[in-house]
């Protein structure tokens, strides 16, 4: 009795901190499992003369059918948004939560020369994005 009594507390102590911490969610068999919704990781913002790169939030409303991997480049002085970029295509597979396929951009950083967006994601692949003309080519990983 007090052996169950231990495990039950330990489970209701584990659904406790779990639940709080939005991570996992309980099925309805009383398995613990990971939340298909991901938060996309934080990335600061880069600047160089005088524009600002950031990843861009809520891009289907900019008209993208992706989710991740856009980028944002935005006037500082003025806050007007210049241009945006899908930086790497997400295909999602049908049948299957979008959320859980996004593929997030997980760094974001000027080129040595200044003339390039370095763009890092979360599958490990690196990007150079032209500032001048906004071309896009994979750059090899480190």
């Amino acid at each position: 009795m007090q052996r169950l009594s231990r495990r039950l507390l330990w489970f209701i102590t584990l659904v406790m901190v779990v639940a709080a911490s939005g991570v996992f969610a309980v099925s309805t068999e009383g398995q613990i499992m990971e939340s298909l919704k991901r938060r996309a990781p934080k990335v600061d913002p880069v600047a160089v003369n005088g524009v600002r790169y950031e990843v861009t939030r809520g891009p289907r409303s900019h008209g993208f059918k992706q989710n991740s991997g856009i980028i944002s480049a935005i006037e500082e002085a003025s806050g007007k948004e210049l241009w945006w970029v899908a930086v790497y295509p997400v295909v999602y597979k049908s049948g299957e939560e979008q959320d859980a396929q996004d593929v997030f951009v997980t760094s974001l950083s000027i080129s040595n020369d200044g003339h390039s967006l370095i763009v890092e994601n979360e599958h490990g692949q690196r990007f150079s994005v032209r500032l001048l003309d906004h071309a896009i080519v994979e750059a090899p990983s480190w």
